[in-house]
């Protein structure tokens, strides 16, 4: 087992693109198994954790299983630095109106 109920984790595996977001594991759940991509189950440990985080299927859930996440304990000032960072991010700006994308590529 990797992670401990409490720990901040950084998700090191996602096939969803999850990588590098960082979470805290709540509690050890009784769901012993996530769904994979191909429909299949994967017989695991999985956390609860405190913020919800999309699947492959773009559904958001607040389970994951703990071969996806490296604890970040045992970093001196490591919850200081996640804290900060996270509260130094610009907010997002809302679109508004209608958005036109340029397919045409050119090289540089």
């Amino acid at each position: 087992m990797n992670c401990k109920p409490g720990d901040l984790a950084i998700v090191i595996n996602s096939c969803a693109g999850n990588e590098g977001r960082i979470v805290r594991c709540i509690r050890l759940t009784e769901y012993s198994g996530q769904t994979l991509p191909d429909g299949g189950r994967e017989n695991c440990a999985v956390w609860e954790i405190d913020k919800p985080l999309p699947d492959f299927l773009g559904l958001y859930g607040l389970y994951i299983g703990d071969y996806q996440l490296r604890p970040l304990r045992g970093l001196p000032g490591n919850e200081h630095f996640v804290t900060q960072s996270r509260k130094s991010l610009p907010r997002p700006t809302p679109v508004t109106g209608p958005v036109t994308i340029n397919h045409r590529w050119e090289p540089a």
